[in-house]
Protein backbone atom coordinates (compact mmCIF):
# COMPACT_ATOMS: atom_id res chain seq x y z
CA UNK A 1 0.00 0.00 0.00
CA UNK A 2 1.00 3.60 -0.48
CA UNK A 3 0.23 6.73 1.52
CA UNK A 4 -1.55 9.21 -0.77
CA UNK A 5 -3.30 11.77 1.49
CA UNK A 6 -3.24 13.00 5.09
CA UNK A 7 -5.37 15.25 7.29
CA UNK A 8 -3.34 18.33 8.32
CA UNK A 9 -3.27 19.50 11.91
CA UNK A 10 -1.06 21.81 14.03
CA UNK A 11 2.05 20.14 15.50
CA UNK A 12 2.84 19.75 19.18
CA UNK A 13 5.86 21.67 20.43
CA UNK A 14 7.67 18.69 22.01
CA UNK A 15 6.09 15.49 20.68
CA UNK A 16 5.29 13.60 17.51
CA UNK A 17 1.54 13.22 16.94
CA UNK A 18 -0.35 10.80 14.69
CA UNK A 19 -2.50 12.24 11.90
CA UNK A 20 -5.34 10.63 9.97
CA UNK A 21 -4.35 9.36 6.54
CA UNK A 22 -5.53 7.60 3.39
CA UNK A 23 -3.86 4.82 1.41
CA UNK A 24 -4.29 3.41 -2.09
CA UNK A 25 -5.77 -0.01 -2.81
CA UNK A 26 -5.60 -2.54 -5.63
CA UNK A 27 -9.04 -1.35 -6.74
CA UNK A 28 -8.78 1.65 -9.11
CA UNK A 29 -10.04 4.99 -7.69
CA UNK A 30 -10.64 3.43 -4.26
CA UNK A 31 -8.81 4.36 -1.06
CA UNK A 32 -8.84 3.36 2.61
CA UNK A 33 -9.02 5.61 5.65
CA UNK A 34 -5.99 4.32 7.53
CA UNK A 35 -6.08 0.56 7.13
CA UNK A 36 -9.82 0.21 7.68
CA UNK A 37 -11.02 -2.10 4.90
CA UNK A 38 -14.61 -1.66 6.08
CA UNK A 39 -14.65 2.01 5.15
CA UNK A 40 -13.34 2.44 1.58
CA UNK A 41 -13.59 5.92 0.10
CA UNK A 42 -13.90 6.81 -3.58
CA UNK A 43 -11.50 9.05 -5.45
CA UNK A 44 -14.37 11.50 -6.03
CA UNK A 45 -15.10 11.80 -2.30
CA UNK A 46 -11.41 12.16 -1.51
CA UNK A 47 -11.00 14.89 -4.12
CA UNK A 48 -13.90 16.73 -2.53
CA UNK A 49 -12.08 16.62 0.83
CA UNK A 50 -8.99 18.05 -0.89
CA UNK A 51 -11.02 20.84 -2.48
CA UNK A 52 -12.62 21.90 0.80
CA UNK A 53 -9.23 21.93 2.55
CA UNK A 54 -9.83 19.17 5.10
CA UNK A 55 -7.37 16.77 3.47
CA UNK A 56 -4.05 17.27 1.68
CA UNK A 57 -2.76 15.17 -1.22
CA UNK A 58 0.90 14.17 -1.30
CA UNK A 59 2.76 15.10 -4.45
CA UNK A 60 4.73 11.81 -4.27
CA UNK A 61 3.28 8.63 -2.76
CA UNK A 62 5.16 6.81 0.01
CA UNK A 63 5.13 3.07 0.77
CA UNK A 64 3.43 2.14 4.03
CA UNK A 65 2.37 -1.08 5.81
CA UNK A 66 0.32 -1.85 8.91
CA UNK A 67 3.34 -1.63 11.22
CA UNK A 68 3.59 2.07 10.38
CA UNK A 69 1.53 5.18 11.05
CA UNK A 70 1.62 8.76 9.79
CA UNK A 71 3.04 11.36 12.18
CA UNK A 72 3.54 15.12 12.31
CA UNK A 73 6.75 16.22 14.02
CA UNK A 74 7.31 19.41 16.07
CA UNK A 75 9.02 20.86 12.98
CA UNK A 76 5.74 20.28 11.13
CA UNK A 77 7.08 17.53 8.85
CA UNK A 78 4.91 14.53 7.89
CA UNK A 79 6.57 11.15 8.49
CA UNK A 80 5.76 7.49 7.88
CA UNK A 81 7.21 5.73 10.92
CA UNK A 82 6.73 2.91 13.43
CA UNK A 83 3.25 2.87 15.00
CA UNK A 84 4.66 2.85 18.55
CA UNK A 85 8.14 4.37 18.45
CA UNK A 86 8.45 6.78 15.51
CA UNK A 87 11.62 8.54 16.65
CA UNK A 88 13.51 5.27 17.08
CA UNK A 89 12.47 3.94 13.68
CA UNK A 90 15.67 3.82 11.59
CA UNK A 91 13.62 3.25 8.44
CA UNK A 92 11.19 6.14 8.87
CA UNK A 93 10.47 8.18 5.76
CA UNK A 94 9.61 11.86 5.49
CA UNK A 95 6.56 12.22 3.26
CA UNK A 96 6.38 16.01 3.31
CA UNK A 97 8.44 18.81 4.76
CA UNK A 98 6.68 21.78 6.34
CA UNK A 99 3.04 20.61 6.29
CA UNK A 100 0.32 22.70 7.88
CA UNK A 101 0.59 25.72 10.21
CA UNK A 102 3.89 26.35 11.99
CA UNK A 103 3.01 29.42 14.01
CA UNK A 104 6.04 31.64 14.58
CA UNK A 105 8.57 29.27 13.03
CA UNK A 106 9.86 31.58 10.26
CA UNK A 107 13.12 32.95 8.83
CA UNK A 108 14.64 36.14 10.22
CA UNK A 109 14.06 38.10 7.00
CA UNK A 110 11.53 37.11 4.37
CA UNK A 111 12.32 37.64 0.70
CA UNK A 112 9.24 39.88 0.72
CA UNK A 113 11.01 42.17 3.20
CA UNK A 114 14.21 41.99 1.16
CA UNK A 115 12.35 43.25 -1.91
CA UNK A 116 10.83 46.06 0.13
CA UNK A 117 14.29 47.26 1.18
CA UNK A 118 15.77 47.13 -2.34
CA UNK A 119 14.89 50.52 -3.84
CA UNK A 120 16.03 51.43 -7.35
CA UNK A 121 17.26 55.01 -7.08
CA UNK A 122 16.75 55.80 -10.76
CA UNK A 123 13.29 54.32 -11.17
CA UNK A 124 12.10 55.14 -7.65
CA UNK A 125 10.63 51.65 -7.29
CA UNK A 126 11.47 48.46 -5.45
CA UNK A 127 13.22 45.71 -7.41
CA UNK A 128 12.55 41.98 -7.51
CA UNK A 129 15.53 40.08 -8.93
CA UNK A 130 14.71 36.98 -11.00
CA UNK A 131 16.86 34.16 -12.31
CA UNK A 132 16.07 32.42 -15.61
CA UNK A 133 18.60 29.80 -16.71
CA UNK A 134 16.13 28.69 -19.42
CA UNK A 135 16.35 25.07 -18.34
CA UNK A 136 12.68 24.54 -19.24
CA UNK A 137 11.97 25.95 -22.69
CA UNK A 138 8.66 26.54 -24.38
CA UNK A 139 6.12 29.28 -24.97
CA UNK A 140 3.39 27.92 -22.68
CA UNK A 141 5.64 27.41 -19.65
CA UNK A 142 7.29 30.78 -20.23
CA UNK A 143 3.93 32.58 -20.40
CA UNK A 144 2.78 30.90 -17.19
CA UNK A 145 5.90 31.83 -15.20
CA UNK A 146 5.91 35.37 -16.55
CA UNK A 147 2.36 35.77 -15.27
CA UNK A 148 3.42 34.47 -11.84
CA UNK A 149 6.34 36.92 -11.77
CA UNK A 150 4.10 39.81 -12.84
CA UNK A 151 1.68 39.00 -10.02
CA UNK A 152 4.52 38.91 -7.49
CA UNK A 153 5.80 42.28 -8.70
CA UNK A 154 2.33 43.83 -8.50
CA UNK A 155 1.79 42.46 -4.99
CA UNK A 156 5.00 44.16 -3.81
CA UNK A 157 4.90 47.29 -5.94
CA UNK A 158 8.17 46.19 -7.51
CA UNK A 159 9.70 46.03 -10.97
CA UNK A 160 11.52 42.97 -12.24
CA UNK A 161 15.27 42.92 -12.75
CA UNK A 162 15.78 39.81 -14.83
CA UNK A 163 19.41 38.93 -14.26
CA UNK A 164 21.47 38.68 -11.09
CA UNK A 165 24.73 40.58 -11.06
CA UNK A 166 26.84 37.42 -11.16
CA UNK A 167 26.40 34.01 -12.89
CA UNK A 168 24.92 31.27 -10.73
CA UNK A 169 25.75 27.58 -10.99
CA UNK A 170 22.90 25.08 -10.80
CA UNK A 171 24.19 23.39 -7.66
CA UNK A 172 24.57 26.74 -5.88
CA UNK A 173 21.07 28.09 -6.46
CA UNK A 174 20.00 27.45 -2.84
CA UNK A 175 22.81 29.41 -1.13
CA UNK A 176 22.62 32.23 -3.68
CA UNK A 177 18.87 32.50 -3.10
CA UNK A 178 19.41 32.68 0.66
CA UNK A 179 22.14 35.32 0.42
CA UNK A 180 19.98 37.60 -1.75
CA UNK A 181 21.52 37.23 -5.23
CA UNK A 182 18.01 36.68 -6.57
CA UNK A 183 14.44 36.38 -5.28
CA UNK A 184 12.60 34.10 -7.70
CA UNK A 185 13.73 31.40 -10.14
CA UNK A 186 11.82 30.84 -13.38
CA UNK A 187 13.14 27.30 -13.73
CA UNK A 188 11.60 24.17 -12.19
CA UNK A 189 13.65 23.28 -9.10
CA UNK A 190 14.24 19.64 -8.11
CA UNK A 191 13.92 19.24 -4.35
CA UNK A 192 16.42 16.55 -3.35
CA UNK A 193 16.82 15.35 0.22
CA UNK A 194 20.04 17.33 0.72
CA UNK A 195 18.54 20.50 -0.76
CA UNK A 196 15.50 20.26 1.52
CA UNK A 197 17.75 21.13 4.47
CA UNK A 198 17.89 24.75 3.26
CA UNK A 199 15.08 25.31 0.72
CA UNK A 200 11.57 24.15 -0.14
CA UNK A 201 9.39 24.36 -3.25
CA UNK A 202 5.83 25.34 -4.06
CA UNK A 203 5.28 22.15 -6.06
CA UNK A 204 3.71 21.75 -9.46
CA UNK A 205 5.17 18.38 -10.49
CA UNK A 206 7.76 15.67 -9.90
CA UNK A 207 10.58 13.77 -11.58
CA UNK A 208 10.81 9.98 -11.55
CA UNK A 209 13.60 9.18 -14.03
CA UNK A 210 17.31 9.72 -14.48
CA UNK A 211 19.37 8.90 -17.54
CA UNK A 212 22.82 7.54 -18.20
CA UNK A 213 24.83 9.42 -20.86
CA UNK A 214 27.19 6.90 -22.45
CA UNK A 215 29.03 6.55 -25.76
CA UNK A 216 27.50 4.30 -28.42
CA UNK A 217 29.47 1.30 -29.70
CA UNK A 218 31.46 0.81 -26.51
CA UNK A 219 31.55 -2.21 -24.20
CA UNK A 220 30.30 0.11 -21.44
CA UNK A 221 27.17 0.83 -23.48
CA UNK A 222 26.70 -2.90 -24.11
CA UNK A 223 26.88 -3.58 -20.36
CA UNK A 224 24.17 -0.99 -19.70
CA UNK A 225 21.92 -2.43 -22.42
CA UNK A 226 22.34 -5.95 -20.99
CA UNK A 227 21.51 -4.77 -17.47
CA UNK A 228 18.45 -2.84 -18.64
CA UNK A 229 17.16 -5.84 -20.60
CA UNK A 230 17.45 -7.92 -17.41
CA UNK A 231 15.40 -5.32 -15.53
CA UNK A 232 18.31 -4.16 -13.35
CA UNK A 233 17.87 -0.90 -11.46
CA UNK A 234 20.35 1.97 -11.63
CA UNK A 235 22.36 0.85 -8.60
CA UNK A 236 22.87 -2.69 -9.87
CA UNK A 237 23.69 -1.39 -13.34
CA UNK A 238 26.43 0.91 -12.03
CA UNK A 239 27.85 -1.89 -9.89
CA UNK A 240 27.93 -4.22 -12.91
CA UNK A 241 29.57 -1.52 -15.04
CA UNK A 242 32.26 -1.16 -12.37
CA UNK A 243 32.75 -4.94 -12.24
CA UNK A 244 33.23 -5.12 -16.00
CA UNK A 245 35.24 -1.90 -16.14
CA UNK A 246 37.42 -1.53 -13.00
CA UNK A 247 38.63 1.91 -14.14
CA UNK A 248 35.08 3.22 -14.55
CA UNK A 249 34.39 6.85 -13.65
CA UNK A 250 30.84 8.17 -13.05
CA UNK A 251 30.32 11.86 -13.78
CA UNK A 252 27.65 13.85 -11.90
CA UNK A 253 26.75 17.54 -11.89
CA UNK A 254 27.55 19.31 -8.62
CA UNK A 255 24.87 18.72 -6.01
CA UNK A 256 21.98 18.08 -8.39
CA UNK A 257 19.24 15.42 -8.42
CA UNK A 258 21.37 12.84 -10.21
CA UNK A 259 24.23 13.36 -7.75
CA UNK A 260 22.01 12.88 -4.70
CA UNK A 261 20.49 9.72 -6.18
CA UNK A 262 23.83 8.16 -7.15
CA UNK A 263 25.36 8.90 -3.74
CA UNK A 264 22.35 7.38 -2.02
CA UNK A 265 22.28 4.26 -4.20
CA UNK A 266 26.01 3.60 -3.81
CA UNK A 267 26.22 4.35 -0.08
CA UNK A 268 27.00 0.69 0.70
CA UNK A 269 29.11 0.01 -2.41
CA UNK A 270 32.29 1.82 -1.46
CA UNK A 271 34.37 0.62 -4.39
CA UNK A 272 31.87 2.00 -6.88
CA UNK A 273 31.15 5.14 -4.84
CA UNK A 274 34.81 6.13 -5.11
CA UNK A 275 34.33 6.31 -8.89
CA UNK A 276 31.79 9.15 -8.60
CA UNK A 277 33.25 12.39 -9.97
CA UNK A 278 31.32 15.66 -9.33
CA UNK A 279 31.76 18.47 -11.87
CA UNK A 280 30.83 22.13 -11.95
CA UNK A 281 28.92 22.41 -15.25
CA UNK A 282 27.95 20.71 -18.51
CA UNK A 283 30.98 22.09 -20.38
CA UNK A 284 33.46 20.47 -18.02
CA UNK A 285 31.38 17.26 -18.13
CA UNK A 286 31.38 17.09 -21.93
CA UNK A 287 35.15 17.58 -22.13
CA UNK A 288 35.67 14.98 -19.40
CA UNK A 289 33.60 12.23 -21.04
CA UNK A 290 34.99 12.95 -24.53
CA UNK A 291 38.52 12.43 -23.21
CA UNK A 292 37.86 8.75 -22.40
CA UNK A 293 34.37 7.57 -23.49
CA UNK A 294 35.37 3.89 -23.17
CA UNK A 295 35.61 4.12 -19.38
CA UNK A 296 33.35 7.05 -18.45
CA UNK A 297 29.64 7.71 -18.19
CA UNK A 298 27.43 10.46 -16.79
CA UNK A 299 24.30 10.11 -14.65
CA UNK A 300 21.92 13.05 -14.58
CA UNK A 301 18.37 14.24 -15.01
CA UNK A 302 16.71 14.21 -18.43
CA UNK A 303 17.26 17.92 -19.00
CA UNK A 304 21.03 17.56 -18.73
CA UNK A 305 21.16 15.72 -22.08
CA UNK A 306 20.45 18.70 -24.40
CA UNK A 307 22.80 20.83 -22.30
CA UNK A 308 25.63 18.34 -22.97
CA UNK A 309 24.75 18.05 -26.65
CA UNK A 310 24.79 21.82 -27.14
CA UNK A 311 28.34 22.33 -25.83
CA UNK A 312 30.56 23.85 -28.55
CA UNK A 313 34.30 24.23 -29.01
CA UNK A 314 33.86 27.95 -28.29
CA UNK A 315 32.25 27.11 -24.92
CA UNK A 316 35.18 24.87 -24.04
CA UNK A 317 37.78 27.49 -24.95
CA UNK A 318 35.85 30.15 -22.98
CA UNK A 319 36.32 28.07 -19.83
CA UNK A 320 40.05 27.74 -20.58
CA UNK A 321 39.76 23.99 -21.15
CA UNK A 322 41.44 21.95 -23.89
CA UNK A 323 39.21 20.77 -26.72
CA UNK A 324 39.41 16.93 -26.84
CA UNK A 325 40.77 15.40 -30.08
CA UNK A 326 38.01 14.69 -32.61
CA UNK A 327 35.49 16.54 -30.40
CA UNK A 328 31.91 16.01 -31.51
CA UNK A 329 32.58 12.90 -33.58
CA UNK A 330 31.47 10.45 -30.88
CA UNK A 331 27.71 9.83 -30.55
CA UNK A 332 26.10 9.22 -27.19
CA UNK A 333 23.07 7.30 -25.97
CA UNK A 334 20.75 8.88 -23.40
CA UNK A 335 17.10 9.14 -22.42
CA UNK A 336 15.97 6.01 -24.25
CA UNK A 337 14.66 2.62 -23.18
CA UNK A 338 18.20 1.34 -22.58
CA UNK A 339 19.62 4.27 -20.63
CA UNK A 340 16.67 5.60 -18.60
CA UNK A 341 16.18 4.41 -15.00
CA UNK A 342 13.59 5.00 -12.27
CA UNK A 343 14.70 6.94 -9.20
CA UNK A 344 14.45 5.21 -5.83
CA UNK A 345 11.80 7.78 -4.88
CA UNK A 346 10.16 10.56 -6.94
CA UNK A 347 11.50 14.06 -6.38
CA UNK A 348 9.21 17.08 -5.96
CA UNK A 349 9.55 19.89 -8.51
CA UNK A 350 8.39 23.47 -8.16
CA UNK A 351 9.32 27.10 -7.53
CA UNK A 352 12.07 27.30 -4.93
CA UNK A 353 12.00 29.45 -1.78
CA UNK A 354 14.11 29.51 1.44
CA UNK A 355 13.17 26.98 4.09
CA UNK A 356 10.61 28.38 6.56
CA UNK A 357 10.08 31.63 4.63
CA UNK A 358 6.34 31.19 5.07
CA UNK A 359 5.48 34.69 3.89
CA UNK A 360 7.28 34.27 0.54
CA UNK A 361 5.83 30.79 0.14
CA UNK A 362 2.36 32.26 0.59
CA UNK A 363 3.16 35.07 -1.88
CA UNK A 364 4.22 32.55 -4.54
CA UNK A 365 1.10 30.44 -3.93
CA UNK A 366 -1.12 33.51 -4.29
CA UNK A 367 0.69 34.57 -7.46
CA UNK A 368 0.25 31.07 -8.92
CA UNK A 369 -3.44 30.98 -7.98
CA UNK A 370 -4.02 34.34 -9.68
CA UNK A 371 -2.07 33.18 -12.75
CA UNK A 372 -4.27 30.08 -13.05
CA UNK A 373 -7.36 32.28 -12.99
CA UNK A 374 -5.97 34.86 -15.42
CA UNK A 375 -4.77 32.28 -17.95
CA UNK A 376 -7.56 29.70 -17.56
CA UNK A 377 -9.14 30.37 -20.96
CA UNK A 378 -5.86 30.42 -22.91
CA UNK A 379 -3.36 28.18 -21.14
CA UNK A 380 -2.46 24.82 -22.73
CA UNK A 381 -1.53 22.59 -19.82
CA UNK A 382 -2.48 18.91 -20.17
CA UNK A 383 -0.69 16.25 -22.20
CA UNK A 384 -3.36 15.70 -24.85
CA UNK A 385 -2.93 19.25 -26.12
CA UNK A 386 -0.45 20.34 -28.76
CA UNK A 387 2.25 22.68 -27.46
CA UNK A 388 1.26 22.09 -23.85
CA UNK A 389 3.14 22.80 -20.62
CA UNK A 390 3.08 19.06 -19.94
CA UNK A 391 4.84 18.43 -23.25
CA UNK A 392 7.38 21.19 -22.67
CA UNK A 393 8.26 20.01 -19.18
CA UNK A 394 8.50 16.38 -20.33
CA UNK A 395 11.61 17.40 -22.29
CA UNK A 396 13.39 17.97 -18.98
CA UNK A 397 11.84 14.92 -17.30
CA UNK A 398 9.22 16.77 -15.24
CA UNK A 399 5.77 15.21 -14.80
CA UNK A 400 3.51 18.15 -13.89
CA UNK A 401 0.31 17.88 -11.92
CA UNK A 402 -2.80 17.68 -14.08
CA UNK A 403 -4.46 21.07 -14.40
CA UNK A 404 -7.37 19.86 -12.28
CA UNK A 405 -5.02 18.76 -9.49
CA UNK A 406 -3.21 22.10 -9.65
CA UNK A 407 -6.48 24.01 -9.36
CA UNK A 408 -7.57 21.80 -6.47
CA UNK A 409 -4.29 22.42 -4.68
CA UNK A 410 -4.63 26.19 -4.99
CA UNK A 411 -8.40 26.20 -4.42
CA UNK A 412 -9.01 27.65 -7.89
CA UNK A 413 -11.65 25.31 -9.28
CA UNK A 414 -13.38 28.25 -10.99
CA UNK A 415 -10.23 28.47 -13.13
CA UNK A 416 -10.53 24.78 -13.98
CA UNK A 417 -14.14 25.25 -15.11
CA UNK A 418 -13.08 28.12 -17.39
CA UNK A 419 -10.23 25.96 -18.68
CA UNK A 420 -12.68 23.15 -19.52
CA UNK A 421 -15.03 25.52 -21.34
CA UNK A 422 -12.18 26.88 -23.47
CA UNK A 423 -10.92 23.37 -24.27
CA UNK A 424 -14.42 22.20 -25.22
CA UNK A 425 -14.71 25.10 -27.64
CA UNK A 426 -11.30 24.38 -29.19
CA UNK A 427 -11.94 20.62 -29.43
CA UNK A 428 -15.36 21.18 -31.01
CA UNK A 429 -13.73 23.04 -33.90
CA UNK A 430 -11.37 20.13 -34.64
CA UNK A 431 -13.02 17.00 -36.05
CA UNK A 432 -10.06 14.94 -34.78
CA UNK A 433 -10.98 15.93 -31.22
CA UNK A 434 -14.76 15.45 -31.18
CA UNK A 435 -14.36 12.60 -28.66
CA UNK A 436 -12.21 14.86 -26.46
CA UNK A 437 -14.91 17.52 -26.57
CA UNK A 438 -17.57 15.04 -25.44
CA UNK A 439 -15.41 13.78 -22.55
CA UNK A 440 -14.58 17.32 -21.43
CA UNK A 441 -18.26 18.32 -21.61
CA UNK A 442 -19.15 15.35 -19.42
CA UNK A 443 -16.52 16.36 -16.85
CA UNK A 444 -17.81 19.95 -16.85
CA UNK A 445 -21.36 18.70 -16.25
CA UNK A 446 -20.15 16.60 -13.31
CA UNK A 447 -18.43 19.63 -11.79
CA UNK A 448 -21.56 21.75 -12.28
CA UNK A 449 -23.72 19.09 -10.61
CA UNK A 450 -21.32 18.86 -7.66
CA UNK A 451 -21.35 22.65 -7.31
CA UNK A 452 -25.15 22.85 -7.20
CA UNK A 453 -25.45 19.74 -5.02
CA UNK A 454 -27.64 17.88 -7.53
Amino acid sequence: MQLTHFVPRPPESEAWVQVAFFVSTDIPDTFLCGFDTKRPISAEDLNERVENGTTEKLLCRVDIDESKRVWISPACDIWVADAQYPLGDKNKQRAKKGAGPIGGYVVEESIAERIGARLDALAGRKRMVTLDKKYARGREYSNFVKCVVQNLCEAHGAMEMQRPEKPIRWDLIAPYLSEGSFDFCYDPYFLTKSRSESVQVVPFGRIEDLTVYVAHKTSLFETIVECNQKGSNLRDTLVQCHTNHPYLKIGVLGECAGTSEVNWLLRDALGVASAVTPMRDQIQMRVWIDENPEERLIVGDIGLVPMLEEVTEEDIVSEQLSVPPRFGEKSYAANDRFTKFKMSQPCSVGFVYPLRDLRWESDIENAMRDALKELAATIRWDANLGGSITGELAKVGVIPLAFRELCQRFKAMDAYREYLKAEIERASRDERRFEDAAALKKELDVLASAQTGK
